[in-house]
């Protein structure tokens, strides 16, 4: 629940920058840290 107040927040340029970054991570092929981003994300 509180994961869902953050995302509903003013941050929401804050989560664009993560998933852009995220992004830019899954074209490295590096399986475990991005895995580890993704369940930072979730």
């Amino acid at each position: 629940m509180k994961k869902d107040i953050e995302y509903n927040s003013p941050k929401k340029s804050t989560i664009d920058k993560i998933l852009a970054f995220s992004k830019s991570i899954s074209n490295v092929k590096t399986p475990k840290l991005r895995s580890t981003i993704i369940i930072h994300l979730n």
